[in-house]
């Protein structure tokens, strides 16, 4: 039967078996992960943190604070930061410079409160 618009009889292409293999293995490590997540994020805070003892009001550190592992834990919270590309292409460059050009007439039209949900 060929394709119809709006049709009910069909629920699509059925999912390859390495799909659905791959689908159930996901959900099992999900589900491991949660069982294990407030054990994960303290070694993921210990790690971030390191280990120090405090000797004559100092801290010497036994293991370094992980600065992957901060950056991690920063990049879940806030987001990750912006990154600045190099454009070797003029034309590129140009191209790139209207569009920017426009969004910001677009910003500058609009109310303020559009900004805000």
């Amino acid at each position: 039967m060929p394709f119809e618009k709006n049709n009910t009889w069909g629920q699509g292409r059925p999912k390859a078996r390495h799909t659905i293999l791959a689908e159930k293995m996901r959900e099992a490590v999900v589900d491991a992960v949660n069982e294990k997540l407030p054990e994960l994020l303290d070694a993921k805070f210990d790690l971030a943190l390191g280990h120090y003892e405090t000797k004559d009001q100092k801290k010497v550190y036994k293991t370094a604070p992980d600065a992957n592992s901060i950056q991690y834990l920063l990049n879940q919270v806030i987001g990750k930061a912006l990154e600045k590309v190099e454009m070797d292409n003029p034309a590129q460059r140009e191209e790139l410079e209207k569009v920017r050009e426009n969004i910001k007439q677009w910003i500058i039209q609009k109310e303020p409160s559009a900004f805000i949900s």
